[in-house]
């Protein structure tokens, strides 16, 4: 009697619970057998899995084919996934149509938050994604694939449109890729819309909203971002990153460029790549090339900005596109004509064998994963 007890007793402990039961389209979750996400419904089932026990918080996602996510586009559309600190491959298949309009709420984008869970060590690590055709509206901490990002995101692609509609007595942050960014960003791209309504207090760019602590390497921002003409509102907007906020840490920025159109910001702090660096900043190999509004309180063709610690390394501002004759920050001789930054002699010490290419006269430098 007590040997049959206890031989049910086992078999019960075996049978894994209905709630954690993953519904993918095959795979285990690990390195070498993925859980594989085939559809909507597959994406959407991540959110039931990831962080429900020590063992998924660490699972391996990876993208089969293209997703459309129009069938989440009704009422308040997509819900982010809260947490997610595994690890996904978009595989270079195609996200489309990710649909969010959540005003009143933060932390916004395919997925809430991006974190590091410790004790072990398990990184948040998103690659190779590519959102298309994204329109969000949230009140705050939005970004196309993240609210908030303390993981690694590897060649990442973002299209599409971001309004921020605000939320009182608080500074939002939005980004093309993510709202705020603690984590790392390499090799990715975002070309958005951003429209900061009147208001609210809002910290914009095209990668990232607010950069603290981080790092974002080899990487590229276009579009616009419209800031509102309202002067009683404290609005900030740059190209790559809207601030840089990094006591007591650094933040870098290596080897990027922006081409993102700055449009309106009556009174405003407004910049070609960052709207203001607050902190400890190291800029590296880097240009902007998109039009600033001449109507900010405080602008530049590189960073609008500056309040504490800076060192800016062979970074460049087209005078004649950003139409920004100075920078904070820099000196002028860094402001070039569209000519100049058409040359590579311009940028001398920068690496065209490995990072960068340009065609002479013809083109800006470009990044050489590009291709």
């Amino acid at each position: 009697m007590i040997l049959v007890t206890t031989l049910f007793a086992f078999s019960c402990e075996k049978d894994e619970p209905d709630n954690l039961k993953p519904g993918f389209s095959g795979g285990d979750g690990t390195l070498n057998s993925p859980y594989l996400i085939g559809s909507a419904e597959d994406l959407d089932n991540i959110r039931h899995y990831v962080n429900q026990d020590f063992f998924s918080r660490n699972a391996y996602f990876k993208q089969i084919s293209d997703i459309d996510l129009s069938v989440f586009s009704e009422g308040k559309g997509w819900e982010p996934i809260e947490v997610f600190s595994g690890n996904y491959d978009g595989n270079g298949y195609i996200i489309s149509t990710l649909t969010i309009n959540r005003p009143d709420e933060g932390n916004l984008g395919l997925f809430g938050k991006l974190e590091v869970q410790r004790d072990p060590i398990f990184e948040g690590n998103i690659k190779n994604i590519i959102l298309e055709d994204v329109h969000i509206v949230g009140g705050y901490e939005t970004g196309a694939i993240a609210g908030r990002n303390s993981g690694t995101l590897i060649n990442c692609l973002v299209t599409g449109k971001i309004v921020a509609k605000g939320r009182d007595e608080y500074m939002g942050a939005f980004g093309g890729l993510v709202g705020i960014n603690n984590g790392s960003i390499h090799e990715s791209s975002a070309i958005i819309e951003i429209q900061l309504v009147d208001g609210y207090n809002f910290v914009a760019g095209g990668l990232a909203g607010i950069s603290n602590v981080s790092s974002i390497l080899r990487s590229f921002a276009g579009g616009e971002i419209m800031v509102s003409n309202n002067d009683s509102n404290h609005q900030i907007a740059g190209g790559m990153v809207g601030m840089s906020i990094s006591w007591p840490g650094t933040d870098v920025i290596s080897d990027c460029y922006a081409y993102t159109i700055i449009s309106g910001g009556n009174g405003q702090i407004l910049g070609g790549l960052m709207g203001q660096s607050n902190g400890n900043l190291f800029m590296i190999n880097s240009y902007a090339v998109g039009s600033v509004s001449d109507t900010g309180s405080k602008t530049g063709g590189l960073i609008g900005d500056v309040v504490g610690g800076l060192n800016v390394k062979d970074s460049f501002w087209d005078i004649n596109t950003t139409g920004q004759e100075s920078s904070s920050g820099s000196g002028s001789e860094y402001g070039k004509t569209t000519e100049e930054m058409k040359m590579q002699q311009t940028f001398y010490s920068w690496d065209f064998n490995n990072i960068w290419k340009i065609e002479e006269g013809i083109s800006y430098p470009l990044l050489r994963w590009q291709e």
